[in-house]
């Protein structure tokens, strides 16, 4: 039988043969490392996602801290202006009140200023980042004056309270200084009122040891 291939056709088929799989393999190749290139692609194209999500999100979080260090600044500021969180200056209220009465045309005042006691004041447990030690101290005031009537006693502590500072009163007695007397149209001290009040104020900057509070 005769061979329809002769050596030459066999060697021209056989390159062909090697070539078309060259080309296969090459085909392939490009595929694999485009599919490659598109997987990393993608995958950065996420990582690059979701850093700039973090940073977004970092971003917002120094936003936010930000405004609430504004706002808590802005609110320290008012409770300095309002000198409750400086130290007790009890001559500044003795004088206060000397103001007081001189506007208010009052009888003279006593004034009995006690002992301070301090509480520590403890942080939410869940907040992240608490600051320092504030302590909320509190002194009993006792204050007792002549009324010539019970006016008197709302002009004292109408601008006691709403002078710079807190108080908070606690209890008040008027005492008829003569019940016999039925008579007030002479001026006098008919009434004897007295006050107990808290002053409050707080200390940003407390000692170590804590004190028992009142």
């Amino acid at each position: 039988m005769k061979n329809l291939f002769n050596k030459q056709d066999i060697f021209s088929l056989k390159w062909k043969i090697l070539i078309a799989v060259f080309s296969l393999s090459i085909a392939i190749g490009v595929y694999v490392a485009a599919n490659y290139l598109n997987t990393e692609m993608t995958r950065a194209v996420q990582t690059a996602r979701a850093e700039l999500q973090n940073a977004r999100t970092a971003v917002d979080q120094i936003e936010q801290e930000e405004a609430t260090i504004i706002e808590y600044i802005g609110r320290f500021q008012e409770l300095e202006s309002e000198g409750i969180v400086n130290a007790e200056d009890r001559l500044l209220l003795l004088e206060r009140i000397t103001e007081i009465r001189e506007n208010n045309d009052l009888f003279p005042i006593s004034v009995s200023i006690g002992e301070q006691s301090s509480l520590r004041l403890l942080y939410d447990p869940t907040e992240s980042a608490p600051g320092g030690p504030i302590d909320l101290n509190a002194t009993e005031l006792e204050l007792s004056l002549p009324l010539l009537h019970e006016n008197d006693l709302t002009s004292l502590l109408s601008e006691l309270l709403g002078s710079p500072g807190l108080f908070l009163t606690q209890e008040c007695s008027m005492n008829l200084n003569n019940p016999s007397i039925t008579n007030y149209i002479m001026l006098g001290q008919h009434q004897t009122a007295k006050c107990n009040l808290l002053w409050f104020t707080f200390d940003v900057e407390p000692p170590p040891v804590e004190a028992a509070f009142f």
